[in-house]
């Protein structure tokens, strides 16, 4: 082990165009402002096969639960093969399971929730040779045992800087071509029961001030030339004074600007018209909104607290002013019956009829995450939990294999509905986002002229089956499934 770096690793197969590696670039700028010399590695964008690790005093992943960890593992176990760096994992799954995480002989410590402050102490540790128990949010090894520190308080994020973009190539990334993340808070306060938020930042929601968001936005105009931003926050519109007061401030500036969110339905059923023409000056144009069913059944039971009319009306309500509104609904959920399927699908066909605007970026089938109330449920039910970090690679979202509480011909139904929705949604984003994404995304010729026939005999497809409620066979839905896993990531 040699130097005082440290290296940030995002884990990922090769990807054309993936969105930026946000979660490492926060950490990087965070140490960067510490006086640690950082790097990062993406390993959608460059190989790891090849990458001299041997410089390094610490190596940090960051890793959501299935396929990220799949790679992640890979990629550590070709480090501890070559190199004796010592590796901390951080992220949501490290922080649902940090004692089973640390068992793994390709991790020697892990950070849970936010890992600003305990990764630069870590570090420092490392670099001085100093113990670790008094690192606040650590699990590590410890004498052959796995030792859990007290939690961390959250920190101000008004003490977080720009995310350390200088440290990455932007043209490697969608961002450049599409939006470029930004976060303006972290966490929410409400308490659906499918929800991870609840675990990892424990129901708080904190925010940074408007001020230090519009300069970070000046910043970025000035050194990136991107005017374009997907706020990542988890609940943006959590307060109404304070996106009025952002949006003012924006149009005051006169940023010109392009942005991608996410809020509730029932925040912009309740908005009138005077707020709505504000967060449509502010330049707000794309708004993601968990409608998650179209049962009312279904939405009391996962604890949602919005109902169908709030789903409906906030569609109409942004499609009033040309935002476009985008749609997420869950399918598969324990106790869902085949009355709440259709009826979410109506739901679904009911939005689209509202406004060409509508899109709906997919209709999931029901995973547990770790760390959901729901995920404990699921366990009564029969659903089995990974028990090693090993395990947890093979886990994948969206897949209903592992839900004993639906037969065979059901699952197979719910995936051709998944399936679905996905093609719709890439279909209109292609659209949404113009022809150059769509060229860039996709990359070869070839395969962009395969998608312009393919894409035409799909449509007409998915219309007739969501027409007649006809989710039987479909095998080309499950072989389109395939394909958009290769060619659409981060779409």
């Amino acid at each position: 082990m040699q130097g005082n770096k440290v290296l940030l690793i995002f884990p990922g197969d090769k990807e054309n165009k993936p969105r930026c590696p946000f979660s490492i670039l926060v950490l990087a700028s965070y140490l960067k402002k510490k006086n640690i010399d950082v790097k990062i590695l993406d390993t959608r964008i460059k190989s790891y096969t090849n990458f001299n690790f041997e410089n390094y005093c610490l190596i940090g992943i960051s890793a959501k639960t299935g396929e990220q960890v799949s790679s992640a593992l890979k990629i550590c176990k070709h480090i501890k093969k070559n190199t004796n760096v010592p590796i901390v994992w951080g992220g949501p799954h490290a922080t649902f399971f940090p004692e089973q995480t640390c068992k793994s002989k390709y991790v020697d410590f892990v950070i849970r929730s936010e890992g600003e402050e305990t990764l630069y102490e870590l570090t420092k540790a490392i670099i001085n040779k100093t113990g670790y128990d008094n690192i606040k949010g650590l699990t590590y090894k410890k004498d052959y045992e796995i030792i859990s520190n007290i939690d961390r308080p959250f920190m101000d994020m008004n003490k977080l800087d720009l995310p350390a973009f200088d440290l990455v190539n932007l043209n490697d990334y969608q961002d450049k071509i599409g939006h470029i993340i930004i976060e303006t808070s972290r966490g929410c306060p409400h308490r659906c029961s499918f929800c991870y938020i609840h675990l990892f930042h424990k129901y708080k929601w904190r925010v940074k001030s408007i001020d230090k968001v519009i300069k970070e936005i000046k910043t970025i105009i000035k050194q990136y030339n991107i005017r374009k931003f997907f706020i990542c926050d988890d609940n943006f519109f959590v307060d109404k004074n304070r996106v009025i007061d952002f949006c003012k401030t924006v149009k005051i500036e006169k940023l010109n600007l392009e942005i991608v969110t996410s809020a509730r339905a029932n925040y912009l059923a309740r908005y009138n018209d005077n707020e709505l023409q504000i967060i449509k000056d502010a330049g707000i144009k794309f708004i993601s909104i968990g409608a998650e069913s179209g049962s009312e059944r279904i939405l009391n039971l996962i604890k949602k607290d919005i109902t169908k009319e709030d789903i409906l009306q906030s569609a109409i309500n942004c499609t009033k002013y040309n935002l476009i509104p985008i749609y997420s609904f869950v399918i598969g959920t324990p106790h869902e019956r085949k009355k709440d399927l259709y009826k979410t699908i109506d739901s679904y066909n009911k939005l689209k009829a509202i406004s060409p605007l509508v899109e709906i970026n997919g209709i999931y089938i029901f995973t547990p995450y770790p760390g959901t109330p729901i995920y404990e449920e699921a366990i009564k039910l029969g659903y089995k939990p990974e028990e090693s970090l090993e395990d947890w690679a093979k886990w994948s979202f969206s897949n209903p294999t592992n839900l004993p509480w639906l037969k065979k011909k059901r699952k197979h139904k719910l995936e051709v509905i998944s399936k679905i929705a996905l093609f719709w949604f890439i279909k209109n984003r292609f659209n949404s986002y113009g022809k150059e994404f769509k060229r860039k995304k996709l990359g070869k010729v070839y395969i962009n002229i395969i998608w312009d026939i393919g894409s035409f005999i799909l449509d007409q497809d998915a219309k007739i089956r969501f027409k007649k409620k006809w989710f039987s066979c479909g095998y080309e839905w499950i072989l389109f499934g395939f394909i958009s896993e290769k060619y659409f990531k981060s779409v």
